[in-house]
């Protein structure tokens, strides 16, 4: 379904993994949501089974504050399982890195940080374009993933 407001998109699977995974697809600049059709159908997929939660990010900044809290609310309000994000070029990895800030600064999304299991980024960042934002998302996510894997907040 396709929220009027924001560019997201919640695609559920025909068939649930049993651990209810939700994979995050992060679009690319200029993206549309249906410019991720194929991804979506990967995650959601039989052999996968996620529910996919799809943005393509937004250059006006409070459309992007919108997507952000969005793409939160849905995850909240779906099964606790397993986040993966797949994470596509510069816009994704940048989306990702405020995705992280926003979990990290409102309490109602702590726990979406600690389910957060892995990130595959896709079509590399342009590596000149900001190592800040990129080490930022890419360390927060390391070590999320590594804090959930000992189990650890």
């Amino acid at each position: 379904s396709m929220s009027p407001q924001c560019s997201i998109r919640q695609t559920l699977p025909s068939t649930p993994a049993p651990s209810h995974p939700t994979a995050v697809v992060l679009g690319f600049g200029g993206a549309r949501t249906e410019d991720l059709t194929s991804v979506e159908k990967l995650w959601a997929g039989d052999r996968l089974g996620c529910r996919v939660i799809t943005a393509v990010g937004s250059s006006v900044p409070f459309r992007l504050l919108e997507q952000l809290e969005e793409v939160g609310r849905v995850l909240m309000e779906g099964p606790a399982g397993p986040i993966f994000v797949h994470a596509f070029s510069n816009n994704g990895v940048i989306f990702l890195a405020l995705l992280l800030k926003t979990f990290k600064a409102d309490q109602k999304f702590e726990s979406l940080e600690r389910r957060l299991c892995g990130v595959l980024v896709d079509s590399a960042p342009d590596p000149y374009y900001s190592d800040k934002v990129m080490g930022f998302a890419l360390k927060g996510a390391v070590a999320n993933i590594v804090k959930g894997m000992l189990g650890m907040k």
